[in-house]
């Protein structure tokens, strides 16, 4: 994975699924792996992989829980935070998801420099509605939402930000084949 992330100049990445027993870093090439404590049974984990060339600017790395982790930067001009997410599916209990959205709510909260990037896998399908569009702007790749997608765009709203959905039609597989469909999503202040 680092191998890919030099290869294609990636400066700071968010990572989910890392599956590392244990929180800690990691030095790989000219990349640091910030990586949040894994499930037991090896699930879940989400992290950072940051280069060599912006790793000064690093001034805290957090493993929330499973399935939320920050990293503060810090420039000459302001603070950033970048929440790292991994939201349960759609199909997980009810409970799960509202413990999810407890602690990102905190984790936000908690959170007060300058800039606030809430960004990974939401699990969410957004869709086309209009109700939603102040929210969501108009570039949605799916028609409807599901109700994945209302936890996120209620929690948006709450935190006056609108829901980006970067989607490509194939993305890179390092095994070399290129597949359909990833959809990557993130928060902004509007």
């Amino acid at each position: 994975m680092v191998k890919e992330l030099e290869k294609y100049g990636m400066k700071c990445v968010s990572l989910q699924e890392i599956r590392w027993k244990d929180a800690g870093t990691t030095k790989i090439s000219q990349t640091t792996i910030f990586n949040g404590e894994c499930e037991k049974g090896h699930r879940l984990g989400t992290g950072f992989a940051v280069h060599e060339s912006i790793i000064h600017l690093v001034k805290e790395f957090r493993d929330i829980n499973p399935r939320i982790a920050t990293l503060t930067l810090k420039t000459d001009n302001f603070y950033m935070v970048i929440i790292n997410v991994h939201a349960p599916t759609d199909d997980m209990e009810e409970e799960e998801k509202e413990m999810f959205y407890a602690a990102l709510e905190d984790t936000f909260n908690q959170s007060i420099e300058d800039i606030r990037l809430v960004l990974g896998d939401f699990n969410a399908k957004i869709g086309r509605e209009e109700v939603y569009r102040s929210t969501i702007g108009s570039h949605i790749p799916h028609t409807n939402t599901n109700d994945n997608g209302i936890k996120l765009i209620d929690f948006a709203l709450g935190k006056e930000m609108m829901v980006k959905c970067s989607h490509e039609k194939t993305y890179i597989n390092i095994h070399g084949s290129r597949r359909m469909g990833d959809i990557k999503t993130k928060l902004t202040t509007s």
